[in-house]
């Protein structure tokens, strides 16, 4: 914005000097020697009326020095447009990607949720079989077998549990390409902040220069403006915003360090929760060329397999509800699984 108002008044200044000029070009064509006038008079006033002509001059050249350096300050001021136009669009982006990643993890919490809740609702419901079949029948006991069969879950909290620390990892890539967009920011505005203040002293310079001292009133101090413009240092400034961003990178370093420490300590946790019943490497037939991939296989307590690329990349390729399946009869080894839908 500064910029602008410099631009500004850089084109004032000139808008006024070429009405100067135009003025005094016309008071210049004002005939002012009369039939009566003569002698000595007669050649004193065509004298004068060369005068405003040659003022007029004077501001017209002064104008076009001021258009030199409007035009350089109007190029400056598009492209800070543009650059800075460019900057907040990066930033705005990987700011809506870092909302957009907390809306997911939102999500995917409350599908834990429900999945956790769905888990236990079939548990109590599994209870209450058991306890109805015990009333009926005194002489079943807890050790007699395994009860009525449960229902099969319809959801897995294991997976939604994975579900939400993928979720977390992509929050905080999300968050790390954000904090690498403002790291950029700084970098162009650092360069844009040197090139704006250079402008405005450019101005100031032009003006001082283009008004004598004798043409300006007592009250301003012209050569103390120009002490002062000299004295304004373009760097200092982006030597502060440096600093600023400088600080900003570190503090930004050392979260992004503790959230994937946190995030790995999830992940190792993921791989031992009491959800699991086995885990281990196997193998499965890739459905569109039918080669075989070794996988990093999960099964868990409410009866869902899942499979991995490795246990160090938990985005599952692939899972079924073993509840739901069934074994193709006659089928040679390896046996394939059918499930229902």
């Amino acid at each position: 914005r500064s910029a602008e108002r410099a631009l500004g008044a850089a084109q004032a200044f000139a808008n006024a000097e070429a009405s100067y000029a135009r003025a005094l070009a016309t008071a210049s064509q004002i005939p002012l020697t009369g039939g009566a006038d003569g002698g000595p008079l007669r050649d004193m006033l065509v004298a004068f009326r060369a005068l405003p002509q040659a003022v007029g001059l004077v501001h017209e050249e002064v104008r076009e020095g001021l258009i030199t350096v409007t035009k350089h300050v109007q190029l400056l001021v598009t492209h800070l447009r543009r650059e800075c136009a460019a900057v907040a669009a990066a930033c705005s982006r990987a700011a809506t990607t870092v909302d957009n990643a907390r809306r997911q993890l939102r999500v995917a919490f409350l599908i834990h949720q429900e999945a956790c809740r769905a888990v236990d609702q079939a548990e109590l419901a599994r209870a209450r079989r058991r306890r109805s079949a015990e009333a009926r029948s005194p002489r079943v006991s807890r050790d007699s077998g395994p009860g009525p069969s449960p229902t099969p879950a319809e959801m897995d909290p294991w997976a939604s549990e994975a579900r939400l620390v993928a979720q977390l990892a992509s929050l905080a890539a999300a968050q790390d390409m954000h904090r690498q967009a403002l790291a950029g920011a700084a970098g162009s505005l650092r360069e844009l902040e040197v090139r704006r203040v250079t402008a405005i002293k450019d101005v100031v310079s032009t003006f001082l220069s283009s008004y004598p001292a004798a043409l300006l009133p007592e009250s301003v101090d012209s050569g103390a403006v120009a002490v002062m413009n000299r004295e304004v240092d373009p760097q200092a400034g982006a030597d502060q915003l440096a600093a600023a961003a400088a600080a900003a990178h570190s503090s930004g370093a050392a979260l992004a360090a503790r959230q994937a420490e946190a995030l790995h300590s999830v992940r190792q946790e993921l791989l031992c929760s009491p959800e699991i019943v086995r885990q281990g490497e196997m193998a499965w037939q890739q459905p569109g060329n039918g080669e075989w991939e070794t996988c990093h296989f999960v099964l868990t307590r409410s009866c869902f397999l899942h499979w991995f690329r490795s246990s160090d990349a938990l985005d599952t390729l692939d899972g079924i509800r073993l509840a739901r399946c069934q074994f193709v009869a006659g089928a040679g080894a390896p046996l394939p699984l059918v499930e229902e839908r």
